[in-house]
């Protein structure tokens, strides 16, 4: 039991050096990692696409281009660039499924 306890920490140490050794690597070679800044809190971007689909009932800008598919859009999609809101397709998006999984799991429980 001691030998199998002595080569599990020898293989997880050679584990850790093997990775401290190919990151170290990869700086040296001038490999960039991807540091994407953070965007602020998911919960507060949930809160500000409600807070405009509140406020606003129609369309801001309304284009001669922008047309609707089946019907009108919902208050959430009012959010959308397309229709002249602040917020991208992915963050109007993001909310929708947001409310979708709630949903299933309020059913859940």
């Amino acid at each position: 039991c001691v030998i199998l306890l002595t080569i599990s920490m020898v293989i997880s140490a050679g584990v850790l050096l093997l990775c401290l050794a190919l990151y170290r690597g990869a700086r040296g070679c001038n490999i960039q990692f991807i540091r994407e800044p953070p965007s602020g809190s998911p919960y507060m971007s949930v809160f500000r696409v409600l807070q405009f689909a509140k406020k606003h009932k129609t369309p801001l800008h309304r284009s001669a281009f922008t047309y609707w598919e089946d019907g009108p859009p919902s208050r959430l999609d009012m959010g959308k660039s397309k229709y002249g809101g602040p917020f991208t397709n992915e963050q109007v998006e993001d909310v929708k499924t947001f409310f979708r999984l709630l949903y299933s799991l309020a059913c859940i429980l």
